[in-house]
């Protein structure tokens, strides 16, 4: 029964010590979305459209009938595109204030326009692609609410195969502190791989909003069987924007990536302050040559 107890308390700990780091939520749920399938829609009439309640990720033209007079065609697999408007209310508790939080797309098709509380942070016309956007000016605090809209437009044709309409990737709200690791800030590449060893580079984009005294970047890499092979730390020095810090190290004995074994390294990047993580960023990796 002790040893039970120490093993409860064990798993309250960690997920405590997770939650306490976990700054990067999907943002998947809840979300109501309106759909105008025309080609040529009007912009009054589909907020006459009726709400109804999705999940990302979510392709609207593959829940619609097929249809021989659709736009797309037999290339677009006779499905309608159109203009579809998600929104969704979430609220922020005053734990959140002060830190930089961002809305990350993995994927919207296409030519999307995305605002926040009324304010229109861009649009991003390629449908292919993953993007960001910085929430932190807009946002309000302590239980108020704030509505995200993202408005999609698949006027047909526009594809050589069927591309589908809307959020078909996965969203995230990233919570960063005042020093963060860059989103899509790092780069790693195997300059000399063989059976012994291989020479490993990493660079690491660092924005820093506002300094923070005693601030380090502290790297770790994992091995796929999840041993640490490497750690070591960066100082980061006073300045404002980004910056770029470059390590290079070796991993004895490298396992390596093929398609039969298909073995990932797994690199932590952590923005550390006085002993606590403000941010925390992953990069998988493969080691191979050819």
């Amino acid at each position: 029964m002790v040893n039970m107890k120490k093993v409860i308390l064990f798993v309250i700990l960690v997920i405590t010590v997770f939650a306490a780091h976990a700054q990067k939520e999907k943002f998947n749920d809840d979300w109501m979305f309106r759909l105008d399938t025309t080609n040529n829609w009007n912009e009054k009439d589909i907020w006459n459209k009726p709400q109804v309640p999705v999940t990302l990720p979510h392709d609207w033209s593959i829940e619609q009938p097929f249809d021989k007079y659709s736009p797309s065609g037999n290339r677009g697999a006779a499905l309608r595109g159109g203009l579809g408007i998600y929104q969704k209310k979430f609220t922020l508790n005053t734990a959140d204030k002060g830190k930089n939080i961002f809305i990350v797309f993995d994927g919207v098709y296409m030519n999307s326009t995305v605002k926040i509380n009324g304010h229109t942070l861009g649009n991003r016309p390629f449908g292919y692609i993953s993007f960001e956007y910085d929430l932190t000016s807009f946002l309000k605090y302590n239980g108020e609410e704030n509505i995200l809209e993202v408005r999609a437009e698949n006027k047909q044709p526009n594809s050589r195969w069927y591309s589908g309409s809307g959020i078909y990737r996965n969203v995230w709200l990233d919570k960063r502190g005042s020093i963060f690791v860059k989103n899509w800030g790092t780069f790693i590449t195997t300059p000399k791989v063989n059976a012994q060893s291989a020479e490993v580079n990493i660079k690491t984009d660092i924005t820093i909003r506002q300094f923070k005294n005693n601030a380090v970047l502290k790297t770790t890499i994992y091995a796929p069987s999840g041993a640490v092979v490497h750690s070591f730390y960066d100082k980061i020095n006073r300045y404002t924007g980004t910056k770029n810090y470059e390590k290079n190290f070796t991993i004895a004995q490298p396992q390596l990536w093929d398609i039969a074994q298909p073995n990932l390294y797994k690199a932590i990047s952590e923005i550390i302050v006085d002993d606590n993580a403000i941010h925390t960023y992953t990069t998988t990796f493969g080691i191979r040559n050819f």
